[in-house]
């Protein structure tokens, strides 16, 4: 009903163009009825009409034939989208407790402290994505190991100056709520327009991995669901805790057009709390042969809600709201609260996670 809403206040297909990430085509191809138009022609047909607004590293470029325009950029977003340099902002903002404990380390790992005493770390690339370079290590010393192999090799390689600025994230394990039996990891979808950032309410997804495997991200086959389906009592406090996040994190001021990024958070499974991941500014979307009807179906609607906020003049779609918003409607600020103070999850979550 959502889609249909928002086509039906478009223009015919053919009066639009655009231009995205290639995991999107497929999505945008479906809600906009046209093609894509590869980057380069992009950027030669705008400048053409003399303005170059769009060049390949935009997630989403979109003009309809009246002159609206709305080209993605990573401004809001880049001071937190290295995994390292997010460490620090959250330290910075007191917010070490919204994520899993975690000590940044240079790329030969000689400064490296553990942020457990004992047990599994996990060893994250600063600025990996796709989960490419995530190990889980028996030890502080076990990664260490691997940081000084990682650097004896990029030591060999022609672009060596650029590998060894590279640092790592050193990031505590924790026990990750579980959907029959296999990790979860969640992700909300956040857009920076209009000088603000908006949550889409409408659904929240949901990563879950392979049988046995740590891994929970779509690179590694993890299965993709909907939080509405799959742990529906935790959306609500999820879009409040990304809100939160939102306002101590991102700039106060940004002139971007408008920009993207899913957040990507997972729910603790022994203390019920969320923690943040990461804020990825590029994030992938499945082809429509790999994934439910139900999950296309919200994909394409989450599609078409964003155009219509950033390309239309009129009242966003009520899919979005203001992070302000939903930041101030959680009175107890219990998304704030130091996990270690909030004590068990519900015995309902915890059964769910045992299953």
């Amino acid at each position: 009903e959502i889609l249909a809403e928002v086509l039906s206040s478009r223009c015919d297909g053919a009066d639009v163009a655009f231009s995205c990430s290639e995991a999107w085509t497929g999505v945008f191809r479906e809600v906009l009825g046209v093609e894509a138009t590869p980057a380069a022609e992009w950027v030669r047909r705008r400048r053409r009409g003399g303005e170059a607004v769009a060049g390949p590293a935009a997630w989403l470029s979109i003009a309809r034939r009246d002159g609206a325009v709305a080209v993605s950029r990573t401004a809001p977003f880049e001071a937190i989208d290295d995994k390292a340099d997010l460490a620090r902002a959250l330290r910075q903002a007191g917010l070490e407790w919204a994520a899993p404990r975690s000590r940044v380390v240079s790329h030969d790992g000689s400064d490296a402290r553990s942020p457990v005493e004992g047990g599994d770390v996990v060893l994250k690339p600063a600025n990996g994505y796709g989960g490419e370079g995530i190990v889980v290590c028996g030890s502080l010393e076990d990664a260490v190991e691997r940081i000084r192999a990682a650097a004896a090799l990029a030591a060999e390689l022609p672009f060596r100056e650029e590998s060894a600025r590279r640092e790592w994230v050193v990031q505590e394990r924790i026990e990750v709520a579980r959907v029959n039996g296999r990790p979860t990891h969640l992700r909300t979808y956040v857009v920076w327009h209009r000088g603000r950032a908006w949550i889409y309410v409408a659904d929240h997804e949901v990563r879950v991995g392979r049988p046995g495997s740590f891994a929970t991200n779509g690179n590694a086959g993890a299965e993709r669901l909907l939080l509405s389906d799959a742990l529906p009592d935790v959306a609500s406090r999820l879009a409040a805790f990304v809100a939160s996040l939102c306002r101590h994190l991102l700039p106060a001021r940004c002139d971007a057009t408008f920009a993207v990024a899913a957040v990507d958070t997972v729910l603790a499974a022994e203390s019920g709390c969320l923690k943040l991941l990461e804020f990825n500014v590029n994030p992938a979307a499945p082809d429509k042969s790999s994934c439910s009807p139900r999950f296309w179906a919200h994909l394409t609607t989450f599609a078409a809600a964003l155009v219509a906020l950033v390309l239309d003049n009129a009242a966003p779609p009520a899919v979005f709201v203001p992070a302000a918003d939903l930041d101030r409607a959680d009175p107890e600020r219990r998304t704030r609260v130091d996990p270690r103070e909030s004590g068990r999850a519900p015995e309902r979550l915890r059964s769910r996670n045992s299953e």
